[in-house]
């Protein structure tokens, strides 16, 4: 029931989340579990040994980026609201 209308699919009511939330959910997901695929059973200085430096640095550009998007989306922390 929850994922089905998540989706819309019943067709009453609103959706949970919008489509474009749905995809950068699916997006965010598949990667890490693309990462935790390839780095099973590595340590990430080895894995990084094995990559191009343009591609490390491309990632350490991508993962920058992400911060600096959401560093203006976070509110307190809950406990320090009492």
């Amino acid at each position: 029931m929850m994922v089905g209308s998540l989706f819309n699919l019943s067709g009453s009511g609103d959706k949970l989340l919008p489509t474009l939330d749905i995809i950068q959910v699916f997006i965010v997901v598949s990667a890490l579990l693309a990462t935790h695929w390839y780095l099973h059973g590595k340590r990430l200085e080895h894995a990084m040994q094995d990559m191009p430096a343009w591609w490390v640095v491309v990632i350490w550009m991508i993962m920058l980026f992400g911060l600096i998007l959401m560093q203006g989306g976070a509110s307190a922390f809950i406990y320090f609201q009492f």
